[in-house]
């Protein structure tokens, strides 16, 4: 789709994977959406198995607390209804746009979710924050993935916030908690285990 946003090929296809191998009715949290690229991803795997996919982001509100980089993608970040209406433009309806912080957000959160997919603010206590605070409600079996968060992904020109959010599963996605750890472009994976 001509979707603005930040996914190598091989993670639009690990998304979409992911999501389209879940069992039926299955809950999707996306931390970051920007103008819904990996949202498109995520919901048609989604379709598959009529899942939904519950998106989070602050959208076309002022930000602060970014590097100047980040300062740059939020002045053209676009409103929960321009993505909204770019979503449904590609049939899907699996979605729904939840507009504010994530760590808000989970304070009243009460579902459990078969994937976690973090991929917000990426300053190592926002990171650690949302791995935290959304991490609980992970089913058994469920599956984590951090964007931006593989250090050792060999792409010398992507640096958009892969120290912060490589020190967060660095030192969080570990066994006996996590396992299957799979590294694949930027993203880092795992499975839940308790």
């Amino acid at each position: 789709p001509k979707i603005k946003g930040f996914l190598l090929f091989v993670e639009k296809k690990l998304l979409y994977y992911f999501t389209k191998n879940l069992k039926k009715k299955s809950n999707v949290i996306e931390i970051g959406c920007y103008h819904g690229k990996s949202t498109y991803f995520l919901c048609k795997g989604a379709q598959k198995n009529n899942s939904k996919v519950y998106s989070i982001d602050p959208f076309d509100r002022k930000y602060n607390g970014e590097k100047d980089f980040f300062k740059e993608i939020y002045k053209n970040k676009i409103s929960k209804k321009e993505v909204h209406k770019t979503l449904t433009s590609y049939k899907l309806d699996n979605f729904e746009l939840i507009e504010g912080l994530s760590e808000d957000i989970s304070k009243g959160w009460n579902k459990q979710i078969d994937i976690l997919f973090i991929d917000g603010n990426h300053s190592y206590e926002m990171v650690k924050q949302d791995y935290l605070g959304w991490s609980r409600f992970l089913k058994n079996g469920g599956r984590i993935i951090f964007h931006d968060s593989n250090k050792d992904n060999n792409i010398k020109n992507w640096e958009i916030g892969l120290e912060a959010p490589s020190k967060v599963v660095e030192e969080y996605l570990k066994a006996p908690k996590w396992s299957n750890i799979l590294k694949c472009g930027s993203i880092v994976s795992a499975i839940k285990l308790k």
